[in-house]
């Protein structure tokens, strides 16, 4: 292996990663542990590069450049785990208008020209504009972000008492009110 090798240039260029035994815990820690999947696989290719390994080598084990490995080895050294959470604002924005949505649902379908009482993943695809052309399951994924839930009916219990059928069904009858006995 000559000077010019990817080793060498990643030792000049990188910085000596020096982690503490409980920053070491810490990534096995969230290796193993943490919920979230690529806070878990990050843990575990900076541990690898704090244990000896090259950014390379990682690279080739990970589906993740070695610059991105290499940045997340800083990021730890100076913020801890915190480093690895997905910013606020990353990702693909939503096409949908949450309040479109929100003041669709507040009305009833019969407004819109639809003929049902109750909101269905169809009819709400057809009444909201910012819907149109997604499918159910689209639609139930923007509800559930919003806060909405699927509920199935329940069954109505009216009571457990054995005589409830014959006391719920009415009377002709009066029933009249029992004087009490002479003898009594």
């Amino acid at each position: 292996m000559g000077y010019g090798s990817a080793a060498v240039k990643e030792a000049a260029t990188m910085k000596h990663t020096n982690f503490t035994a409980e920053q070491m815990a810490d990534l096995e820690q969230a290796a193993r542990r943490h919920p979230d999947a690529h806070v878990r696989s990050r843990a575990l290719a900076v541990r690898a590069v704090a244990l000896g390994h090259t950014r390379q080598q990682m690279a080739g084990v990970f589906p993740f450049s070695a610059d991105s490995i290499g940045q997340w080895v800083e990021a730890y050294a100076e913020h801890g785990l915190e480093a690895f959470a997905i910013g606020v604002g990353r990702g693909r924005r939503s096409k949908v208008n949450d309040e479109e949505v929100l003041s669709c649902l507040r009305i009833s379908p019969e407004r819109y020209g639809i003929e049902q009482t109750r909101w269905t993943l169809a009819a709400l695809g057809q009444a909201c504009p910012s819907l149109s052309g997604m499918s159910q399951e689209g639609i139930r994924q923007v509800l559930h972000r919003l806060g909405f839930r699927y509920k199935h009916g329940q069954p109505w219990v009216h009571s457990p008492d054995p005589e409830y059928n014959e006391k719920k069904t009415p009377s002709n009858k009066r029933t009249r009110r029992r004087t009490p006995s002479p003898a009594q």
